[in-house]
């Protein structure tokens, strides 16, 4: 059986990857040595907090051959960040293959922001999302409510004599 948002689904798995993904990993590589990313904490930063709020976005609206370029670009940035935490002082001019990986992240993050942003934006502002989020408060209010009568009652056996 094919999929039924294939691109949807793409992008909100690779955005879960990136949203998971460690900052110190990225800006102190395993096989950096003494040599560091912390200049990219800002754009790290910036793109992890972005694909968080990919993944808490709700794309029942939006069709999703419309969501195609940002899964691509989402992969595109997910293999950008597996090179820089691949990074290796020993393989050439360490420099220099910074430098590009720094340029190739920041151009795929451009590109992915290009692609991605309005859909985020639709995500958590359309009706749908907005009902969806009134939905889990509703919930997390019947939840904590269910919390708090469990700790009365608890609180008056524990009273009674």
């Amino acid at each position: 059986m094919a999929e039924i948002n294939p691109n949807r689904t793409k992008l909100l798995l690779l955005a879960n990857e990136i949203s998971g993904m460690s900052i110190d990993s990225l800006i102190h590589p395993a096989k950096a040595g003494s040599f560091d990313f912390e200049s990219a904490r800002p754009l790290l930063e910036g793109i992890i907090g972005f694909y968080r709020e990919v993944v808490s976005a709700v794309y029942t609206s939006v069709p999703d051959n419309l969501l195609g370029e940002a899964a691509n670009t989402a992969e595109s940035v997910t293999g950008s960040l597996k090179e820089l935490q691949k990074f290796d002082i020993k393989s050439g001019d360490p420099n220099q293959n910074s430098s590009s990986i720094r340029s190739r992240l920041f151009n795929d993050w451009q590109q992915a922001f290009h692609h991605t942003a309005h859909f985020v934006s639709f995500g958590h502002l359309s009706p749908a999302a907005i009902s969806e989020r009134i939905e889990q408060i509703k919930a997390l209010n019947q939840s904590i409510a269910a919390d708090a009568k469990r700790q009365r009652r608890a609180t008056r056996q524990k009273s009674r004599p």
